[in-house]
């Protein structure tokens, strides 16, 4: 279908084209019966301009609902960690009774034996330099003829040296092993055990003000997507389809995780039950009807153009339905843009919002 364009040198333009060139440029709502759910729902959202357009709340709320996940993952691993090094509740109470850790100048400094082990040396030392001497002595003694000279040097260096008493420093040693020095160990592996205490608890808090703060981003995230789908849903709120056009509804459910239940355009099929709005599902005729309806709201004040390209393929039924509608309706300003295949004209039918319910059919129809 063609109609000239005077303006244009009688140029022969489509005529939705046109007629949009004169009356101004309407919102087309045809390709909502060729939509899936989704697809209409975000066209809806387009042609209304919501609050939100439904790409980017499906686009913003699927990467909240990732960083959510992931949250909730490094949350979970966290939380092993800090189960794997949580103290006991007894050592708990004995920290927070005692404090943090013990300051290393409390620990006394090690003993030290060396000094005794050198005494012991040299005691044994010169125990064994009178043993020598003494046998040199009776050495020399049974060779006094040969030797009286150095049997007197042996018993001077005897009487000038007498033999030390060792019992005393082993006993001191054998003291030193049995007390001060267990003593010492005893203490040190004490102070060792709490300070290593003291490092798990720490290591504990840390964690769990860590695992604390995770769980607040987690808090601020779910807000996030809370924030989101409320704002969609008041992009939504004021269009009730079935407000203006009672046998459709637009649905929008979607779960907790993004995930889309039921969403788009259905049409009552009656008791409230409800079919997928699409011209596979409902007849032609009624897409028709309702999508000159939803037409009627969104275009409104200006010339309503619905596009019926197969208007040959409808039956008898729904071509009455769509031109009673029409009839009925005439305030609605609607008109239809109908291609025919055969090449028959089927004629222009006005409808005067006048004198719509008192005329003939004839005096309204021209070939």
């Amino acid at each position: 279908m063609r109609i000239i364009d005077l303006k244009n040198n009688g140029e022969l333009k489509p005529t939705m084209e046109r007629l949009s060139q004169l009356i101004g440029e309407s919102k087309d709502v045809s390709p909502l019966m060729d939509m899936d759910g989704k697809e209409q729902f975000k066209y809806l959202l387009k042609l209304l301009g919501g609050n939100v357009s439904a790409d980017n709340f499906e686009r913003e709320y699927k990467d909240k609902y990732t960083e959510r996940r992931l949250i909730n993952k490094s949350i979970a691993t966290a939380q092993l960690e800090l189960d794997k090094i949580q103290p006991p509740i007894e050592v708990m109470t004995d920290f927070r009774a005692k404090g943090t850790y013990v300051d290393k100048k409390e620990l006394p400094s090690a003993p030290d034996k060396s000094e005794l082990i050198t005494k012991l040396s040299v005691g044994e030392k010169h125990n064994l330099q009178y043993d020598n001497a003494e046998n040199g002595v009776k050495d020399i003694e049974r060779q006094i003829a040969e030797l009286q000279a150095r049997l007197e040097t042996g018993k001077k260096w005897l009487k000038d040296n007498p033999k030390v008493d060792v019992s005393g420093i082993k006993a001191e040693i054998a003291e030193f092993e049995t007390t001060t020095q267990k003593d010492y160990e005893v203490k040190k592996a004490e102070i060792e055990q709490y300070n290593a205490t003291v490092d798990s608890i720490v290591t504990y808090l840390q964690k769990k003000r860590e695992f604390t703060a995770k769980e607040a981003e987690k808090e601020a995230i779910q807000k996030d997507m809370d924030i989101l789908k409320a704002n969609l849903q008041a992009a939504i709120s004021g269009l009730k389809v079935e407000d203006f056009a009672p046998e459709l509804k637009l649905f929008n459910e979607i779960d907790e995780e993004g995930n889309v239940s039921k969403q788009g355009l259905y049409y009552n099929i009656g008791d409230d039950n409800y079919l997928p709005f699409n011209r596979r599902q409902i007849s032609y005729g009624k897409c028709i009807v309702a999508l000159a309806k939803i037409s009627s709201f969104i275009n409104y004040g200006k010339l309503n153009m619905i596009h019926i390209p197969a208007w040959e393929s409808l039956d008898d039924n729904s071509r009455s339905e769509i031109m009673d509608f029409a009839e009925n309706n005439p305030d609605l300003n609607i008109q239809f843009a109908i291609e025919e295949v055969r090449q028959k004209p089927i004629g222009i039918k006005v409808i005067d919002s006048s004198n719509a319910k008192t005329k003939s059919n004839e005096d309204n129809e021209n070939d």
